[in-house]
């Protein structure tokens, strides 16, 4: 059997597996953290847990392919809207987790874009559906090819994004999956010897991932996730760094509480300004959207108002709400105050993934890579299936701007009353692209104290 991983912020996908010889257990999943020869098995759902509000899932039965974007949409925008909607439909996922939460969905919708590319039969309309990849093939890679030279093309700010592959010098991959990977996502190419030293292979490869995110991810790929049978790694990864347009007077910081709940508050420092932004407000909602230098990546923060709670403002939150919410934002001089913060986040993300629909991808008996290797291989060698998913992300905000994130601000005086902001209580950020839409970032600060 073979088997791969993926992940992002960094986002990374491992294949491994078998000799021929070896039994092949239907609808079985390995413990990746186990030794090669070992296994954990258990039951692989046969289908999707359907998201709130939506009809069940297509995976049920036989689905017709993708369908193409309309042709009166910019070719990028086809992309950024399923991204986003991925993006929320992850989240939501997670949110159930508690404390600190921080993910780049654009890292691991790259990730998995890679993946898809050798996906085929039902495990490509599996991913399709789950991660909103609803475009002909020869189309999807393109777009996120313009897409990631669009968003590297920002300039004020530091935005870095690479891709690497990592296959077995052993394994015969084909040529024309590397070659598109390596032309379209601009993807080097490195191969490693995992069977003879796997150890080493993780080593070189977090190596990577520790240069290409500035030392902020580091460890991507723990002990026990590689091992003889790894076949192929392919990574992701994404650093952002840049200065608010903006920045906040450290002199006006002051510890003041933060409302971990209605019971219990903690001091931390609260960052203060009034100045003009961007602003929306509901019964339900505020949000304000503060930019970073070239006035093309921002951040924008949600504070459910009092009395609704950040529970209910998450699982609300989806692709439409979002658009609805973001193209409602109007400037308005704004009384902010917010608590530096600095968020590290781990995650694996397999069963979201088989909750969201991807369900055969998972399975060493159902999966169907035959775009990465012949099926002649895969028969004789073992079957590729996914076998992690990892995610791990930075995030840490303060009166200079953010790292891992990006935007821009203008500060104009008015005669108007200014709106208060407060985020003294937990509240969500997201980083956007707000030329494109791109949501680079989400997360959720529950407690500043905490990393």
């Amino acid at each position: 059997m073979m088997r791969f991983l993926l992940g992002a912020v960094v986002g990374t996908v491992l294949f491994a597996g078998c000799s021929s010889g070896v039994q092949q257990t239907p609808n079985l999943l390995p413990d990746p953290s186990m030794a090669p020869g070992r296994e954990v098995e258990s039951v692989v759902p046969q289908t999707a847990e359907p998201e709130t509000g939506t009809a069940s899932t297509p995976v049920e039965q036989e689905e017709a392919e993708p369908s193409a974007p309309a042709p009166d949409q910019p070719s990028e925008a086809t992309v950024v809207t399923g991204n986003t909607e991925f993006a929320f439909g992850l989240y939501r996922r997670l949110a159930g987790q508690e404390g600190n939460l921080a993910l780049s969905p654009y890292s691991l919708s790259v990730a998995l874009a890679m993946t898809y590319a050798g996906a085929r039969g039902k495990t490509a309309k599996q991913l399709a559906y789950a991660t909103h990849l609803a475009h002909p093939p020869g189309q999807l890679h393109q777009r996120f090819s313009t897409l990631q030279a669009d968003l590297k093309g920002v300039d004020s700010v530091t935005l870095h994004i690479a891709n690497a592959l990592w296959p077995s010098d052993a394994y015969p991959f084909k040529a024309d999956y590397l070659s598109l990977l390596k032309e379209t996502y601009q993807s080097p190419i490195t191969p490693l010897d995992y069977e003879q030293d796997f150890r080493r292979g993780r080593r070189v490869i977090n190596r990577w991932v520790g240069k290409q995110t500035k030392g902020k991810i580091t460890n991507l790929i723990e002990p026990g996730v590689l091992d003889t049978l790894t076949k192929l790694v392919l990574t992701n990864a994404i650093y952002f760094t840049g200065n608010w347009a903006v920045p906040f007077d450290k002199k006006l910081t002051k510890r003041l509480p933060f409302h971990l709940s209605e019971q219990q508050t903690v001091k931390v420092p609260m960052m203060a300004d009034k100045r003009r932004l961007k602003f929306y407000e509901d019964h339900e909602v505020q949000l304000v959207e503060l930019p970073y230098e070239g006035e093309r990546l921002a951040m924008v923060l949600m504070l459910p108002k009092k009395g609704n709670t950040l529970a209910k403002l998450e699982q609300s939150l989806n692709g439409d709400l979002w658009a609805s919410w973001a193209g409602s934002l109007n400037p308005l001089q704004v009384q902010l105050m917010l608590p530096r913060f600095e968020i590290s986040s781990a995650f694996k993300l397999e069963e979201q993934l088989k909750k969201m629909g991807v369900l055969d991808a998972f399975d060493r008996a159902r999966a169907d890579f035959s775009g990465m290797a012949e099926r002649a291989v895969l028969e004789k060698q073992g079957n590729l299936y996914i076998s992690a998913v990892i995610h791990k992300a930075f995030t840490k905000v303060n009166e200079k701007g953010t790292t891992a994130a990006a935007a821009s601000a203008v500060v104009m005086e008015t005669y108007s009353a200014p709106a208060e902001f407060r985020a003294d209580r937990p509240f969500l950020f997201v980083i956007r692209d707000t030329k494109t839409g791109t949501v680079l970032f989400i997360g959720r600060v529950s407690n500043p104290k905490n990393k």
